[in-house]
């Protein structure tokens, strides 16, 4: 990812900007894409922002060092029992 303190992140942040300025216009207008294309967009939007909104709700830190160490030793139990 790149840094926003460089000059790169200026220029990746100016795409982005750009990127949804010309998103939001084909949404607000869409008879300038077909149906097929407004709803392949549309889903892949969607999906993008579930798998976006599902990662980072992963990566945040667990409350604690022993909750994650339960979690660690549960799992691991689990698939122990299983097996036998």
């Amino acid at each position: 990812m790149a840094s926003l303190n460089s000059g790169k992140g200026i220029v990746f942040a100016a795409a982005a900007i750009l990127f949804c300025i010309v998103g939001a216009w084909l949404w607000a207008v869409p008879a300038v894409m077909s149906r097929t294309t407004f709803a392949f967009l549309s889903v892949f939007a969607i999906g993008g922002a579930t798998v976006s909104l599902m990662t980072w709700r992963n990566a945040q830190a667990t409350g604690s060092v022993g909750q994650l160490l339960h979690a660690t030793e549960v799992a691991a139990s689990s698939k122990r029992t299983r097996g036998n």
